[in-house]
């Protein structure tokens, strides 16, 4: 009786599985695959700088700040308090640029979403001097927190596809004619046949190893990143703009 209790859930876990829409199960696995251990990585440095600049702003704040001065802020939140217009025209480019930085072979300009952190910790430490609600304050760091796990991803991602990046730029740079060609006429002249099968044995691993670069870009796979990041930070927009 045990033994078809097991075998049953094991058939309601595969009809589960079967049960999953395509397009979450393949991000899922690219997630796991290639992007999870530096996610955790990448998340734990960003938000170590959040902390600290966070902790830097709002021990140098100025309490004696002029009134003036406060209603001059206080405009200016209100002019930037319109939360869809900071999610269209703020968020959304800043997730799609550190995506797709990766792009450019070699250069892995998506670390710029490291800059992230500190504009969160700018804007609430800003807000401490014109609101006196505690509950707003953990509000935006909690939504904060959420956002540079969004940016965190992005940046993962952009990385990933820098990697790709740079391996088809290599494998596209092989030269047609070179010193293993050079080699090859000379042994060929002189016959020898040993030097000339250790040769060729060179070129066979040389070739393996050059194939592996060969690779195609999961655009596919980026797209699922970038929509999957860029909801998780309109939720943490919205909860720091409560």
């Amino acid at each position: 009786m045990e033994k078809k209790k097991v075998v049953k859930k094991s058939k309601e876990n595969n009809e589960k599985k079967r049960n999953y829409p395509k397009v979450i199960g393949e991000f899922l696995d690219f997630y796991k695959k290639d992007l999870r251990k530096k996610h955790i990585i990448v998340y734990v440095i960003s938000l170590i700088i959040f902390f600290i600049f966070l902790a830097m702003f709002i021990s140098s704040l100025d309490v004696t700040t002029s009134i003036a001065t406060l209603a001059e802020n206080a405009q200016e939140n209100v002019n930037n308090s319109n939360v869809f217009i900071q999610i269209f025209k703020q968020t959304l480019p800043s997730i799609f640029l550190v995506i797709f930085a990766g792009i450019t072979p070699f250069v892995y300009l998506s670390v710029i979403g490291f800059y992230y952190p500190y504009i969160l910790a700018g804007d609430i430490s800003s807000s401490f001097l014109i609101t006196s609600h505690t509950g707003s304050l953990i509000c935006m760091t909690i939504g904060a927190i959420i956002q540079i796990f969004a940016m965190s991803l992005a940046m993962v991602a952009g990385f990933y596809y820098c990697t790709i990046s740079s391996k088809k730029f290599r494998y596209s740079q092989r030269s047609g004619f070179g010193l293993y060609n050079v080699k090859k006429q000379i042994y060929e002249i002189r016959k020898d046949e040993k030097k000339l099968a250790k040769l060729e044995e060179k070129k066979r691993k040389k070739d393996k190893k050059l194939e592996s670069l060969n690779v195609s870009v999961p655009y596919r796979k980026l797209l699922y990143v970038f929509i999957v990041t860029f909801v998780i930070a309109v939720i943490g927009t919205l909860i720091a703009a409560i």
